[in-house]
């Protein structure tokens, strides 16, 4: 992911970034989708979802985003 931001930043484009929390961590202590409501509202908003690995449960729970 630092890599991917790096060479994005590089480019001189204009982006501005919202870093969310989601997996594995969200789904055990708050939310059983492993994105909290807030950070729904993020994704919807921006419409762009640039997504660095995440640790899934496995065997249950939600499923890999």
């Amino acid at each position: 992911m630092k890599v991917t931001l790096d060479i994005l930043n590089a480019s001189g484009a204009d982006l501005q970034y919202d870093e969310i929390k989601i997996g594995e961590k969200v789904y055990l202590s708050s939310s059983k989708s492993g994105i909290s409501d807030s950070d729904w509202e993020t994704l919807e908003r921006n419409k762009i979802f640039l997504k660095a690995p995440i640790t899934s449960p496995q065997g249950g729970g939600f499923s890999s985003l």
